[in-house]
């Protein structure tokens, strides 16, 4: 008898999430897309106390993801001579958007698809 791997499932639901970020993690040198290069790993606690984390590439270009998560919750444009402060983003409430993906053998990956900063027309649900 074959018993096959147990399949990846999601723990959150897709669509808008209330969250914080709770730790961001720096990592050299991975290969990432077939590619090496410098990556951040930012996890989010979600409002109903489960985490998800989102894999960024380490860029400032402005069609960068990071880009776009830094710009939406410090509303500056990250300067590359400058670096990146994580303090300034760790605790940051926002709100995320997951996405699932299913892989050609069954598995459901959580992306977290966009960033955005809270508001309180946010909250009431007109995100």
């Amino acid at each position: 008898m074959i018993i096959s791997p147990p399949k990846k499932r999601a723990n959150n639901s897709e669509g808008w999430h209330e969250a914080s970020i709770y730790s961001i993690d720096y990592l050299q040198d991975v290969i990432y897309f077939e590619k090496m290069t410098d990556v951040l790993d930012i996890t989010f606690e979600l409002s109903n106390g489960n985490y998800i984390t989102q894999r960024y590439n380490y860029s400032f270009h402005s069609k960068s993801n990071l880009y776009s998560l830094i710009v939406s919750l410090t509303d500056e444009k990250p300067d590359y001579d400058a670096g990146l402060n994580t303090d300034e983003l760790l605790n940051q409430e926002c709100l995320i958007k997951i996405e699932h993906n299913e892989d050609s053998k069954g598995n459901v990956w959580e992306n977290v698809r966009e960033v955005k900063k809270v508001d309180e027309e946010m909250l009431e649900g007109n995100c």
